[in-house]
């Protein structure tokens, strides 16, 4: 099965370590509630043993003692606080959920995220990498996290998207999310459905059978990421920043 997952992506917002980890409760919270392979998850350690025995709570009170708070450092103010969790379900081999969470960074080139990668193998896999899934973490994601954009994706669809060694950048996936920031309006556009949501757009493709990626997919998907980059639609305010310094 192809390396699926959701991901929601922001720059340049500062907030604090509370408000990151009142943010991660309510989202794991709701992934839990989405499918139990997303209800129980560890944190990472030095051995295998260790972590498997590292157990997350997600209310917010115990959350907070497994945030990381980091520091970061370009644009205009070095030392930009990120606040950092990295965890997994328990499983391997495959067959494991992981995600990982930055929040708090103030400077543009600090990016946040909520990062959902999803099992490749069994009924979990089977589960949630299906469009009605992806659709329904994607939505979560912008829900609770307020991305400039998010994508739900497989790495080998990105990796047709994208031209190689291309920047990391916004990009067309099964289902795309772009936030009024990034643009006030997407037009119609063909092969896929563009429908308001959440302030912003959900882009999802028309052909679109996730977990399996076919020809048909891939050349919709190159075409609609080349209309809308041409049409400024799918540009991050890291980009319109220019170089960074």
């Amino acid at each position: 099965m192809n390396n699926c997952y959701v991901g929601g992506y922001w720059y340049g917002r500062p907030e604090s370590e509370q408000a990151c980890v009142a943010r991660a409760s309510a989202y794991f919270a709701r992934l839990g509630a989405h499918d139990p392979a997303l209800s129980e998850w560890l944190g990472t350690s030095d051995t295998l043993r260790e972590a498997l025995a590292h157990v997350i709570k997600t209310d917010p009170e115990s959350l907070g003692r497994e945030f990381q708070s980091e520091r970061t450092h370009g644009g205009a103010t070095p030392g930009d606080g990120v606040h950092s969790l990295h965890a997994w379900n328990g499983e391997l081999f495959g067959y494991g959920a992981l995600c990982d969470l930055d929040c708090g960074g103030a400077s543009i080139w600090s990016s946040g995220l909520a990062l959902l990668r999803l099992p490749r193998r069994g009924p979990g896999a089977a589960r949630l990498s299906t469009l009605r899934s992806m659709t329904e973490l994607i939505k979560i994601t912008v829900e609770e996290w307020e991305p400039e954009w998010a994508v739900a994706t497989a790495r080998e669809l990105r990796d047709q998207v994208l031209a190689e060694n291309e920047p990391p950048r916004p990009f067309i996936g099964w289902v795309t999310y772009v936030s009024r920031l990034m643009a006030r309006s997407v037009p119609h556009v063909w092969g896929a459905t563009v429908e308001p949501f959440a302030g912003g757009h959900l882009i999802s493709l028309e052909d679109a059978e996730p977990p399996e990626l076919t020809e048909s997919t891939l050349t919709n998907a190159r075409r609609i990421d080349s209309e809308l980059r041409k049409a400024k639609l799918l540009t991050s305010t890291r980009e319109r920043a220019g170089v960074k310094p």
